[in-house]
């Protein structure tokens, strides 16, 4: 029988409990629940830390209760098409579930035929297993990959030139998607809003941008705001900030900018893609992914771990212990942010990965990138045990009052 899962909010109680993380002052104040005004029961959060102690006295637990230890929802990018073992171990070892079926690709290919219905099986699939869901993405126009629809080219979306017909839109696809789907617990409004490969730190001038104007941003929150329920996270995801100093400055001046213009930010996931090693020769700094996190938690934003993965070369002999270092990595620099609320990882098994689509093998240079915790028969990597041993050995002692404990940037 599974345990139940904690809700986010109860989450950072339990971790405050725990005697981890936070100071008892900051446990008090984030412990209420700010979208619904409800104190999470005390009770049951002391009994949820005292399950997961329990639970993982010997080390040997699943990932989503070592998380519940120190406060933080560990999940994955189950298959889209529900394929074994990587739906089963997705189930096991995780609490949070990324799709996404949520796209404007999927829900609303070509204007005259929208298809809401699209995401169903994979929300209530969530809803039934206990699982928290995060949305992918409501807006996602970059340089290189988004998700707005490509047919007829440029697309339906590309081709609308008209401020407040765009406007319009985006508000339809807005109410559209929460009144089918209000239990969502986090949505990306804004996936990838800089340079991909960190050439500058402003924002890309995408489509959105060129309509809209450089402020398109603010808007996408403050429209998305309107129609989600409070519960909802809304979500800025950007990538390959830990290899690109410039990206890094540029996502805090970015973060900082939406916060002093009032929008209604919630988070910041950092994709952690570590693909870069042998495509450009570069490792990933993770003294600056800690740094950018820090800076924008201080900004009283939640920080995130929000697509993990690590594809290697097949050609390196210490592949899987260079890769189980690189996860670990990241776990203890999300750990060492007290604002840092979930870790998801991008994939399960190594036989369906991201990194084996055809689209993506030859932009890191190999097919067979076993980028994530789980190998083809679905048993446990070094990557895995990496991940686990770091979420057991807790977060690391704070000073008082650092980054301060997760709450909401939302009015209420």
């Amino acid at each position: 029988m599974r345990i139940t899962r904690t809700t986010r909010r109860e989450r950072v109680t339990v971790a405050c409990l725990a005697a981890i993380a936070v100071v008892a002052a900051s446990c008090s104040q984030s412990g209420n629940d700010a979208e619904t005004g409800k104190e999470p029961d005390g009770a049951e959060a002391a009994e949820t830390a005292e399950t997961a102690q329990e639970a993982c006295a010997d080390g040997d637990c699943p990932l989503w209760q070592a998380g519940e230890l120190v406060g933080v929802h560990v999940g994955f990018l189950l298959p889209q098409d529900g394929a074994e073992p990587g739906t089963r171990i997705g189930l096991e070892e995780g609490n949070l579930m990324a799709t996404h079926f949520f796209s404007w690709a999927e829900t609303w290919p070509e204007r005259d035929r929208p298809d809401w219905e699209v995401p169903a099986e994979h929300y209530e699939f969530a809803l039934a297993n206990d699982m928290d869901q995060a949305a992918y993405h409501f807006a996602w126009d970059q340089e290189f990959l988004d998700d707005l629809p490509s047919f007829p080219d440029p697309g339906w979306v590309q081709s609308i030139t008209d401020p407040a017909e765009l406007r319009e839109v985006l508000r339809t696809r807005a109410r559209e998607l929460f009144e089918r789907y209000p239990e969502i617990d986090k949505i990306n409004v804004i996936n990838e809003p800089l340079p991909t490969l960190g050439q500058s730190d402003e924002i890309y001038q995408n489509h959105f941008y060129e309509v809209l104007g450089p402020d398109y941003i603010v808007e996408l929150f403050q429209i998305v705001d309107e129609e989600a329920p409070e519960s909802v996270d809304l979500v800025l995801n950007e990538n390959y900030v830990e290899y690109f100093p410039v990206k890094a400055d540029g996502l805090v001046k970015l973060v900082r900018d939406l916060v002093a213009a009032g929008a209604p930010i919630d988070s910041v996931g950092f994709q952690g893609h570590l693909m870069f090693t042998e495509l450009l020769d570069r490792e990933p700094d993770f003294d600056l992914l800690r740094v950018t996190m820090e800076e924008v938690a201080d900004l009283g934003v939640d920080v995130w771990i929000s697509e993990l993965d690590n594809p290697v070369d097949p050609a390196r002999e210490d592949r899987f212990e260079y890769q189980a270092d690189n996860y670990r990595k990241v776990v203890e620099t999300c750990l060492s942010v007290s604002r840092c609320t979930d870790i998801l990882i991008w994939g399960v098994t190594d036989e369906r990965p991201l990194w084996n689509h055809p689209l993506t093998t030859g932009f890191v240079g190999y097919e067979e990138a076993d980028a994530l915790l789980f190998d083809e028969s679905g048993d446990p990597k070094p990557a895995y045990f990496a991940v686990r041993d770091a979420l057991l050995e807790g977060r690391p002692e704070t000073d008082e009052g650092q980054n301060q404990s997760p709450s909401s940037t939302r009015s209420s």
